[in-house]
């Protein structure tokens, strides 16, 4: 008699411990990308969407309808109409425009042919049951989160996944509701329109259309799947520069170009180029942009007198020959003779400078040291006639130009790598002279300057390139730097590259080059594996100081024209 009881209740207590649960997961969202799309291409990707969900389990789909308060919504519609076409006013951008017709045709539905404002919910369930908990949980949300990636990688951005647990037999005495999910069917605040021709075709899975919207600061880049532009605001950052890493045709210079051009429309700030390759005249031209091009060594150069007119008087001649000596590499014998024809010159020669220090080595020294000086003054002079550069900088820092100046340095790369780094040097102090006698913080606009093709002088002038980014800073200097090992990173160290405003890897085939960028991004190894083969020329990784990895981005190029763009 006790046998069948005792079965059947040790059936029963095996009843009671099989559990069920669900993984919900709310459509919150789809890409700009599948709302523009016309009706074959939705097709297609209806197609895609199905293969997709393909991953060894069930899912459910599930609509909730609200109806609106027709009054509430009415008063909504209309104030953000009224919204709209205040931005229209200042900036007519095309996505404004279509986001202004479709509320528009919204509130002529309601009011003429009286069709009731709905809000669609969509969500997506995925049930399981198990006899252990602990397990059933696990199962749900490596399940939840295979179907998130697989609709991220479609475009459609979902929330969760959320769960809950339930028993499916028993008295409850061993099992108990985890209160720390909460459930997925509490009120949405999704604001309602009328559907789109894609969210028509899509559903029940597609919940709403979510128009981009513009940013603080400018423009720097898109995103390769979703299309909608990444803003960045070099005022709220915690460091207003641009770090841009990447090996030879993977589209540093685009990259520069645009972010030139955004930052130009967006911030109203100056700019100022290093051209080592000659190409951002071509690159920036019917960009509606302001361009003076200066080619060093022609028709611009650098005024020894007025560089170091911002030191005290004593300091005046230590402070060309570092430069000098730092730049052309020169031996301490020939320094020491350098120094004191400059400060011959810097007293009684000025402007002609380097006319009165040949004078002073001509009757000083011996015959060796005098023709190795003389050579260094020789080199000089080739950088020294022209455009007094150190003025145009003087401007560019005091943010009274409206121009880009572009500093044309291709002629002396390709044959004097050594007056390169003089003239760069040269750039640099003169910035940081003026930016020394500011008092406090800068208040006026932000310049930007771009070095491109940082490898060639980095190593030699680190330690003035890294005291400009610290400096820069605090005075509304940005500085976007661009080279091509990931070796530099190490260089330029990890006080500029952990808190750099801007980090962007251009894409590259070698796994070596993301092996050595993995901790600079923040990338996983799963990432590295497979970004060598998905990135393609004018695609890479950005981290902004607001993110907390890279993500993925792509070059705007001329996605969306300059002229369509809004101002802040």
């Amino acid at each position: 008699m006790l046998k069948p009881l005792l079965k059947r209740r040790n059936s029963t207590s095996r009843r009671d411990a099989c559990v069920c649960g669900t993984a919900e997961l709310r459509v919150e969202g789809l890409s700009k990308s599948i709302s523009d799309m016309d009706v074959q291409e939705i097709k297609h990707f209806v197609k895609a969407f199905l293969a997709a969900l393909n991953i060894g389990f069930p899912i459910e789909f599930r609509t909730l309808i609200h109806p609106q308060n027709l009054d509430k919504y009415i008063n909504k519609l209309e104030k953000d109409l009224s919204t709209l076409k205040i931005i229209l006013e200042e900036s007519p951008t095309p996505s404004a425009k279509r986001r202004f017709r479709e509320l528009q045709k919204a509130l002529h539905m309601i009011n003429n042919e009286g069709i009731t404002p709905l809000r669609f919910e969509s969500l997506i369930r995925i049930t399981s049951c198990g006899d252990d908990s602990d397990a059933l949980i696990d199962t749900l949300k490596n399940r939840g989160r295979l179907l998130k990636e697989a609709l991220n990688s479609l475009g459609i951005r979902v929330e969760g996944p959320k769960l809950r647990l339930d028993k499916r037999k028993g008295n409850g005495l061993h099992l108990r509701l985890l209160k720390s999910f909460n459930s997925i069917l509490r009120k949405s605040v999704v604001y309602a329109s009328p559907p789109s021709y894609a969210q028509i075709f899509l559903f029940p899975f597609i919940l709403y259309r979510k128009d981009s919207q513009f940013g603080a600061g400018m423009p720097i880049g898109r995103d390769p799947f979703t299309k909608e532009l990444i803003w960045w605001d070099p005022g709220s950052s915690t460091s207003p520069h641009i770090i841009v890493l990447g090996p030879t045709g993977s589209g540093k210079t685009t990259f520069l170009a645009n972010t030139v051009i955004h930052f130009k429309k967006f911030i109203a700030g100056n700019v100022l180029i290093l051209d080592i390759k000659g190409e951002y005249p071509t690159l920036l031209k019917g960009e509606g942009l302001p361009l003076k091009e200066l080619v060093v060594g022609r028709n611009a150069g650098i005024n020894l007198c007025r560089l170091s007119a911002g030191y005290p008087e004593s300091w005046g001649s230590v402070a060309l020959t570092e430069i000098i000596s730092k730049s052309l590499s020169i031996d301490k014998d020939v320094e020491s003779l350098l120094y004191e024809s400059l400060d011959y010159g810097l007293r009684y020669g000025c402007p002609d400078l380097i006319g009165a220090a040949e004078d002073y080595i001509s009757s000083h020294g011996s015959s060796y040291l005098t023709y190795r000086v003389k050579a260094v003054l020789n080199k000089i002079k080739g950088v020294s006639k022209g455009v007094d550069l150190v003025e145009e900088i003087e401007r560019f820092v005091a943010g009274d130009r409206e121009d880009v100046l572009i500093l044309n340095l291709s002629g002396l790369a390709s044959f004097e790598e050594d007056l390169t780094h003089l003239v760069v040097e040269a750039v640099a102090r003169s910035i940081l002279r003026v930016i020394s006698g500011f008092s406090g913080r800068a208040s006026g606009r932000w310049g930007l300057m771009v070095m491109d093709e940082g490898w060639m002088y980095l190593r030699k002038l680190r330690e003035t390139l890294v005291t400009l980014l610290r400096l820069g800073r605090s005075y509304k200097i940005a500085v976007a730097f661009a080279t091509q090992s990931p070796d530099d990173l190490s260089i330029l160290g990890t006080a500029v590259t952990s808190s750099g405003g801007v980090l962007v890897a251009m894409s590259s085939s070698d796994p070596l080059y993301w092996r050595i960028i993995k901790s600079f991004m923040r990338l996983t190894e799963d990432e590295c594996s497979k970004y060598p083969s998905i990135l393609n020329v004018g695609e890479g990784i950005i981290r902004l100081s607001t993110d907390g990895k890279g993500r993925p981005f792509s070059v705007l190029r001329k996605l969306q024209p300059f002229k369509d763009l809004p101002t802040n």
